[in-house]
């Protein structure tokens, strides 16, 4: 990833997630970034779930901007 995604950016997800269920394709918004000694961790509230209320933690390699 060439820019770090930051808050209210569009993504989608680029590999199947095991632990969260979401697949190649689907989209979201940025709700928060963390950043740990791993790398960084984006909340992502999923189109699919509403959009709202809960969101889903992805690492960079599991996401990219949705263009």
């Amino acid at each position: 990833m060439s820019q770090p995604l930051k808050v209210g950016d569009r993504v989608r997800v680029i590999g199947a997630s095991h632990e969260s269920g979401y697949r190649y394709g689907d989209r979201g918004t940025v709700h928060r970034v963390d950043e740990t000694p791993h790398g960084s961790r984006y909340h992502v509230a999923m189109d699919k779930a509403g959009g709202a209320g809960t969101t889903v933690i992805f690492a960079a390699a599991e996401i990219e901007p949705d263009v």
